[in-house]
Parts: C-alpha cells; sequence; structure tokens
C-alpha cells in the first residue's frame, strides 16, 4: 500500500513522499516489509485504519499492543537488524497526522483497486 502511494518501491523516494505526506514518525520491518506509522493513541479508529473489515494491508493497533520499535539512530536499511527508521522520531515528540495517513490510505487503495480493474 505504501509503494502504491508512493509511486515507487525505491526505499529513499518512499521515505521521502512519507516523511511529505504524513509529517510524522514511521518505521519499516524488513521481513515482511511492513510500514508502521506512530499516531496519538486516542486517534480515532476510521474506515481507512479500521483493517480487517476492509482489507489486509491496514491495521490500527490500539493502546493495548506491544510494537518493539527501532533504536533511534537507526535510520536505514544497511544499518537495521529488523528495523529502521524511515522518518525518525522527531524531538518534540510530534506524532503523524491522522488525517494524512487517512488521505495516503485512501489514495492508495485507489490506486490499487483501479490496477485490479485494469488487469482484469
Amino acid at each position: 500500500m505504501v509503494f502504491a502511494a508512493a509511486g515507487t518501491e525505491e526505499l529513499p523516494a518512499v521515505e521521502e513522499y512519507l516523511a511529505e505526506a504524513i509529517r510524522g514518525p514511521v518505521f519499516m520491518d524488513l521481513n515482511p516489509h511492513r510500514y508502521h506509522a506512530l499516531i496519538p493513541p486516542r486517534a480515532d479508529i476510521r474506515p481507512e485504519r479500521a483493517g480487517g473489515r476492509r482489507d489486509r494491508h491496514v491495521a490500527h493497533l490500539d493502546e493495548t499492543t506491544c510494537v518493539g520499535v527501532p533504536h533511534p539512530s537507526v535510520r536505514a536499511p544497511a544499518e537495521a537488524t529488523s528495523s529502521h527508521w524511515c522518518v525518525p522520531l522527531d524531538p518534540a515528540g510530534d506524532l503523524c497526522a491522522p488525517d494524512a495517513l487517512d488521505l495516503m490510505i485512501r489514495a492508495a487503495r485507489r490506486l490499487l483497486e483501479r490496477r485490479a480493474e485494469a488487469a482484469r
């Protein structure tokens, strides 16, 4: 989904896209390529992030979920053993804007749906 939204699978370009599109900390698990955008824990669970019901690409993990994050200094895949920061943590502690994340998810879904229709 992130590759579709970014329009590329080139990791540096994807990271640049994420920094501009959702303006907050994002890390990537290297196996599988799974992105995690950090949003406020009390953010509304909107259909875009509900996961399960809509598609297998998106899951909203709530405050009861424990997620291991990379050390703040791990910022490139070559430095990582399992995950790295695509968009580093802001020293002020700012998180991703849920509305910006929702826009990215909707755009990626539309693009993926169009690709699937074109492939039929």
